[in-house]
């Protein structure tokens, strides 16, 4: 299979996280040059700069150098655009098509209408236009995320589910020349603007595709309560604490009678002693996440470097004995990840037999999400993005977390402590997508590897 063009359109056009999750094409049509250079060739005279303008007669581009086999009939494709046309057009209007019978149409007035999702060449999905069309905007951006494996197909437009399931089976056969705002050889020619355009070999899960359909993959950077960097400008020694940058105020202070972490001058964080050190930060609503009847989703990511996997305390809402809300961190070498309901005494959570030792002392990215929904099944975490909870942590019955007023405490629970670095603690009030957990991931490697 012939790659090294194609690899040029994923550095160029795609980010790392969606690398990760399996992208294998990307195109953002930002100029004629840019398409060309990712092996496109443009028929016609579509103008370019924000997006490709497609006249619906004569413009759209082919791609001749796409190859790929995923293991397993799975596939998902992104597509932002701009229709120059309602939904009720008699015309078919093609967002794309792969030789090997991968597409998206807005079919004719003869097809009702539909928003026609074909896999391997097989339809999946005649989405009815009283389905998709109060969703479709015409004349403004559109967003769509398909996702499917051979038996479940899902369709997002625009931050509404307008396919759910589609039990439609195929086979996977791989991908050679895609055409983008076409069919085969110029036909059923799109009309309007491709913003861009993602194609994936796996299925990406719900929350990714709703994010996608709604634009806000990337927006939940700016919705954290805690931002703890740990680099020097936030180590406030006046104070004796680490400032919090996510403006709720939930700076992580050392406290009196404890020996202060170590601040780190060549590589963020601070280093714990596993024996004294710790910092706190103070209880509020912002980093609380249950009010005794209901929870609502959250998510903890921090970076560390562990010199110690036995107990390394990492961030507890909880007290021994006392009051509890939430934990994530390692005991007896292994991950827990709980919230605790305080009146009844019980918790939920899921933990990993996954051999942390593999990670001593080397920088790890841990990250725990919850969607709030008062069950084991919703609560992940992921060691450097890869998911590796494998087993219910729980006891007694549980409604919700509630606010105990307890503080944060990094770096110690009970008598555990931890032993290495910690940096980059943050804490945001939704349940971050893998897609999301890899860009924090990847992120965190490039400032790694720019210091």
């Amino acid at each position: 299979m012939r790659f090294n063009k194609f690899k040029m359109s994923l550095i160029q056009n795609s980010q790392n996280a969606e690398r990760q999750r399996g992208c294998f094409f990307a195109d953002d049509f930002l100029t004629r040059a840019s398409v060309e250079a990712n092996n496109g060739t443009v028929s016609g005279t579509p103008q370019f700069g924000g997006g490709m303008v497609l006249n619906g007669t004569t413009d759209y581009v082919t791609y001749n150098v796409i190859a790929k086999s995923p293991v397993g009939s799975q596939f998902s494709a992104v597509v932002w655009f701009n229709p120059n046309f309602e939904a009720n057009e008699d015309v078919l209007r093609r967002l794309f098509l792969t030789t090997t019978g991968f597409s998206v149409a807005k079919t004719q007035s003869a097809l009702n209408n539909t928003l026609r999702i074909v896999m391997a060449g097989g339809v999946v999905g005649d989405i009815p236009y009283a389905t998709y069309s109060p969703y479709w905007n015409t004349g403004r951006i559109n967003r769509l995320a398909v996702t499917s494996t051979s038996g479940n197909t899902s369709v997002w437009l625009n931050g509404v589910q307008v396919l759910t399931g589609s039990a439609t089976a195929w086979a996977f056969t791989s991908i050679s020349d895609l055409y983008v705002g076409s069919g085969a050889a110029g036909a059923n020619l799109f009309k309007g603007t491709i913003h861009g355009i993602r194609l994936f070999d796996r299925k990406l899960d719900n929350n990714e595709a709703l994010s996608y359909s709604n634009g806000s993959v990337y927006s939940y950077k700016s919705q954290s309560v805690v931002n703890l960097p740990m680099r020097m400008a936030q180590h406030d020694i006046a104070n004796a604490r680490s400032l919090d940058i996510s403006g709720y105020g939930n700076h992580a202070a050392w406290t009196a009678g404890v020996t202060a972490p170590t601040k780190r001058t060549q590589h963020p964080g601070y280093y714990f002693d596993g024996a004294n050190s710790l910092m706190q930060i103070p209880s509020s609503a912002s980093n609380t996440f249950g009010n005794g009847t209901t929870d609502t989703p959250f998510s903890i990511s921090f970076w560390s470097k562990m010199d110690s996997v036995t107990a390394f305390r990492a961030v507890y809402k909880r007290q021994s004995p006392g009051n509890a809300e939430y934990q994530l961190g390692v005991a007896s070498s292994n991950i827990f990840w709980n919230c605790f309901d305080q009146s009844s005494g019980g918790y939920i959570g899921r933990q990993s037999v996954y051999a942390l030792s593999n990670h001593l002392k080397q920088p790890t990215h841990i990250v725990g999400t919850y969607d709030g929904s008062s069950t084991n099944a919703g609560m992940k975490f992921y060691i450097d993005a890869v998911q590796r909870d494998t087993a219910n942590s729980t006891a007694g019955s549980y409604t919700a977390m509630e606010n105990t007023g307890v503080p944060i405490t990094i770096g110690k629970f009970s008598t555990g402590y931890a032993q290495g670095d910690i940096w980059d603690v943050e804490i945001y009030p939704t349940e971050l997508t893998q897609m999301q957990v890899a860009d924090l991931y990847t992120s965190g490697q490039l400032t790694l590897n720019r210091i």
